[in-house]
Parts: structure tokens; C-alpha cells; sequence
């Protein structure tokens, strides 16, 4: 028994000595190496201003030891001499193998590192990621010790998500109510941010004053016998847009055979047309498509919370339709939950139509509305929204507890760059605005329990998701 204990004092004696010499000696010459390629990157870029924003130490190493390396390599970066590189440190504690770093300047930075410690058998190495905060991708991925094992590797393959507080995160939640339809944030021809709360029988209207946000007016929404019938679960659509510098509203719903189309004139909202069932379909957006500009949308399977199997394009131009039979168009797809259409930045030209179909299923249509992708696997939520002809938010198929997925959409492209987690059930996404910030609403539903109770209260939340730290800016 003696001689089995003294056997394993000598091995943990060999385990400690060795990783003394690694902190003596080592520590240098990684933070050196790790330091060079970080320079060796930056080195022919020009306003380089970057932070490392994780750091995370899985080598066995303690905290110390693994701070002590973050400082030597934050002190080769800082004095970099004739590097172009701006850097900043950002770490304010290091705790349990992981650093905590001030991120309220994230957004100002151009480009995100991310450094992770591993140890392979008796050796300490360290991977390093550069994130593109302006191309939102990798950049660069370099591994300091040449004997990094698969699982390593595979580690920092999946490394995207090391970087999500560059993403969109959550700068404000509203105390919402149930039954909102939707909602839209929206900017009126004088340039004034506003925002419209859409329920079954009427249109709130609110305008930003500090931070809350004041009612001035309400619009009640009457469908009448002949074009209402009762369903379980109210659904619509409300669609805002300028045109000639006058406002216009579309309102449709699961629950009515019509939309409501209107105006803003003479310090009121109007109906276009007293014919209302000219509308008889949900406008989603106002888009140009063949150099002609439309109203876009589709039908409601009659009661249901699914769309039928047709887009239909009619075009709206100086608050008219024109209904012909050569320039109306109805377009076959699948039936869906949601759709939208992606415009380019600035512009309404179409570029890209995404929908989640009546499976859970992603499907990507291009700007001819030829379908380039199904995604097979997995299922996604029933919500998704586009914003700027740059992002789509997609929600993820769960119960309980939901997911937001952020794709890059520029110029008719599909990536996946960040991914979130949301507390709660996932009603609706919207694109629009908070202050200067551009992002999506996301209107939540959740399930709280009563202190000291076995039952649960249910809550609706309005949050907003921005890539920007705050919306003051």
C-alpha cells in the first residue's frame, strides 16, 4: 500500500512540475506566438479597431495562470508599434475559467476575438478566432500549437456563437397584452418615429416620449357580418408603407374574407376605396417587382392560421389598384405560416421571398420566385421577418422555450451568423425600429408561476432585438 501511494505522489509530482514548466516557460512563448498571429492578420488592414470579447480556459490551468497569459497578450497588442491595430481590453474579471468583458462599445469595434486555452496530452495551445463584426462572419481561425486534437478542432469550428453579444440582443422588453395581431414601428412623413399596436377591432397608435411610450389615437376596425366569422385563434397582418408622401395601412386577418386598406388625409384615416372588397386578400408588403410596383400578399385558409397555396401581386400605384388580367398575378407555392418579402436596402425591388411552410419547413424563393432551398432537417417556428433586404430573424420550433436564428440575406444569399435563445413562445417577429436602432420586435408569450402556488400566470412581452448596444445612438 506504501509503495502505491508513494508511486502516485511521484505521478501528481510529474503532472504538477510539468505544468509548472509550462507556466514558467511556456506562457511566453504561446502568448508570442498567439500575439504574432493576431498581428501577422491585421497587419496589410487599415482603422483596425479590435477587443478580445471571450476568453475561455480549457487547458486545466488555473486562473491565474490562464489571467497572467491574457495580460501578457493583451500587453504584446497594446504596444504593438507599427501594427495598425487599435486595441482595446474589455476584460474587467476572469472567474471560473472565464473572462467577464464590458460589452456596451462591442458595436463600436470592427472587428471581435476570441481566444481559447486547450491542452493536448502534456501540452498547452491556444485557438484563436477574429470575428468581422462589419461582414458579420469568421475571418480567421489559427491554432498556436500544431497538436491539437479532432474534438479540438471541431470545438472551434463551432465557435460562431462565441461571439453572440456582437449579435442581436435585447435592449428593451414591453408589458404586452393577448390577442395582438401585430405590431409595427414605423417612421410618418414628417420623419417621427411611431408605433401601432394591432388588435382584432382597432389600431393603437403610440409615439415615443423618453423612454415609454405614449397613446394619442386609436382607430377602431369594424369587419361587419357579411365579411366576419369566429375562429379560435385570432390571426392578422397589418402592413404600413408611404407612398407619394402619404401613409397607408392594410389590416387583414384569419377572422374576415377582406383587408382594410387605409390613408392618411386631412389629419385622418380613411378607407381608399368604399368598395372594400376590392382587398380581398392579406397584403405583406409593398414591393416593386418588373420595374411595376405592387401590393403583396396571400390568403388565409378560411378560420385557419395558415396561408393557402397562392401569392398574389396587384398592383397599387398613386393609391389606386389596377386590376387587369396582364398585370395581376398569382404565384403557386406551398401553403405556409409566414412569409416575407426581402427588398433591397433602401428600395422595395424584391430580391429574395422566405417562408416556413405548413411543415415547419424553411423555403428560400429567389426574386423570380423559383425555390432555391428546402431545409429538410430540423423544423423552425411558425414566425419570420426580414429587415433592410440584410437579416431574417426565424424563429425555432419548440414548446415552452424558443429560439431565434439570425441569417445574413444580402443580395439574395442565406448564412446563419448568430443564434439566441428566448424565454418563452415566440407569437411574431417584426422588423422595425427603437430610437436609431434597426432590428426586429418579438412578441413573446410566457408561462410564469405564482410565488408560494402551484399554478401559472400567463405573460405577453414586446422585445426588441438590435445589434446595436442601446438605441440612443
Amino acid at each position: 500500500m506504501k509503495k502505491k501511494i508513494c508511486s502516485g505522489c511521484v505521478l501528481i509530482f510529474l503532472f504538477i512540475f510539468s505544468f509548472g514548466f509550462i507556466d514558467a516557460q511556456g506562457l511566453g512563448g504561446l502568448t508570442e506566438k498567439a500575439a504574432h498571429c493576431i498581428r501577422d492578420y491585421f497587419k496589410d488592414k487599415h482603422n483596425v479597431k479590435t477587443s478580445i470579447i471571450t476568453f475561455e480556459n480549457k487547458s486545466g490551468i488555473s486562473d491565474l495562470t490562464a489571467q497572467k497569459f491574457y495580460q501578457l497578450l493583451v500587453s504584446k497588442l497594446e504596444s504593438a508599434g507599427s501594427s495598425p491595430i487599435g486595441f482595446t481590453d474589455l476584460m474587467i474579471n476572469f472567474h471560473k475559467d472565464k473572462g467577464e468583458f464590458n460589452l456596451n462599445r462591442v458595436h463600436l469595434l470592427s472587428h471581435l476575438v476570441y481566444i481559447k486555452l486547450t491542452r493536448n496530452k502534456n501540452k498547452i495551445g491556444a485557438g484563436i478566432v477574429i470575428f468581422s463584426r462589419i461582414g458579420d462572419t469568421i475571418v480567421y481561425i489559427k491554432y498556436v500549437e500544431d497538436l491539437f486534437s479532432a474534438p479540438e478542432r471541431d470545438i472551434f469550428n463551432t465557435t460562431r456563437y462565441g461571439f453572440k453579444n456582437a449579435g442581436f440582443s435585447k435592449i428593451i422588453e414591453i408589458d404586452a397584452v393577448k390577442d395582438l395581431l401585430d405590431f409595427k414601428s414605423i417612421l410618418d412623413q414628417r420623419g417621427q418615429l411611431k408605433f401601432l399596436f394591432y388588435y382584432p377591432g382597432k389600431i393603437e397608435f403610440f409615439r415615443l416620449n423618453g423612454n415609454r411610450l405614449t397613446k394619442f389615437f386609436t382607430r377602431k376596425l369594424k369587419w361587419g357580418r357579411s365579411h366576419y366569422y369566429p375562429v379560435m385563434e385570432p390571426e392578422g397582418r397589418l402592413t404600413c408603407f408611404l407612398e407619394n408622401g402619404k401613409l397607408y395601412i392594410t389590416v387583414g386577418a384569419n377572422f374576415s374574407k377582406i383587408s382594410r386598406l387605409l390613408v392618411f388625409k386631412k389629419n385622418r384615416w380613411d378607407a381608399v376605396d368604399r368598395d372594400e372588397s376590392i382587398v380581398d386578400f392579406v397584403p405583406f408588403k409593398w414591393i416593386e417587382f418588373n420595374n411595376m410596383d405592387y401590393l403583396a400578399g396571400g390568403r388565409y385558409a378560411l378560420g385557419k392560421n395558415y396561408f393557402e397555396n397562392k401569392l398574389i401581386l396587384i398592383p397599387f400605384k398613386s393609391g389606386q389598384f389596377v386590376i387587369e388580367s396582364n398585370t395581376y398575378l398569382e404565384k403557386d407555392v406551398p401553403p405556409f405560416y409566414s412569409l416575407d418579402f426581402s427588398t433591397g436596402e433602401n428600395t422595395k425591388t424584391l430580391n429574395s421571398i422566405h417562408m416556413i411552410d405548413r411543415d415547419y419547413k424553411y423555403r428560400f424563393f429567389t426574386d423570380n420566385f423559383e425555390q432555391s432551398t428546402v431545409e429538410e432537417e430540423g423544423e423552425r417556428g411558425a414566425s419570420l421577418s426580414s429587415l433592410d433586404g440584410q437579416w431574417l430573424a426565424v424563429s425555432d420550433f419548440s414548446r415552452g422555450n424558443d429560439r431565434l436564428y439570425f441569417y445574413k440575406i444580402e443580395k439574395g444569399s442565406r448564412r446563419l451568423v448568430y443564434r439566441e435563445n428566448i424565454s418563452g413562445e415566440i407569437v411574431f417577429i417584426s422588423a422595425g425600429q427603437w430610437k436609431a436602432a434597426r432590428g426586429f420586435w418579438v412578441y413573446v408569450k410566457k408561462q410564469r408561476k405564482k410565488a408560494n402556488t402551484n399554478t401559472t400566470t400567463t405573460e405577453y412581452k414586446l422585445q426588441f432585438r438590435s445589434k446595436k448596444a442601446t438605441g440612443d445612438e
